[in-house]
């Protein structure tokens, strides 16, 4: 999987989490570990919200043009990892969660990691010209 780096440490640090706690569910699918994996899917989502958070206040403090669309992205996401949660108690649980994973590494990590490039390229781009400590 391609891993983007924003330069930014708080994003790419998000970034890493995300990474490895999807790498864990996808273990505990493959052993079939349903409550770990459950279990981890929670952390998953609390790892998201609060990523998105910080990224989202970052956005809007150099009034990023694009936010709002990026905004619906982060909401995307959280919302596969919900289905994903609420889908632990059928018996198809591990297609559920194959398909969760599949969903965010394509858009997490193919589409909102190449967005949070732009981002810091743009706020990159606004303490340059502001005289902005990076």
């Amino acid at each position: 999987m391609k891993m983007f780096r924003t330069g930014l440490k708080s994003m790419d640090d998000g970034h890493m989490m995300v990474l490895r706690v999807l790498e864990e569910i996808s273990r505990d699918i493959a052993v079939s570990d349903r409550d770990e994996a459950r279990r981890k899917a929670l952390l998953l989502a609390r790892c998201l919200y609060a990523h998105f958070q910080d990224e989202e206040e970052l956005m809007m403090s150099f009034f990023y043009p694009r936010a709002g669309t990026h905004i619906e992205n982060h909401n995307a996401a959280l919302t596969s990892v919900f289905a994903f949660v609420d889908a632990m108690e059928s018996e198809a649980w591990t297609a559920a969660a194959e398909n969760m994973i599949r969903e965010l590494k394509t858009g997490f990590f193919d589409g909102l990691l190449r967005d949070d490039v732009e981002v810091a390229r743009y706020m990159g781009g606004l303490r340059e010209t502001s005289g902005m400590a990076a």
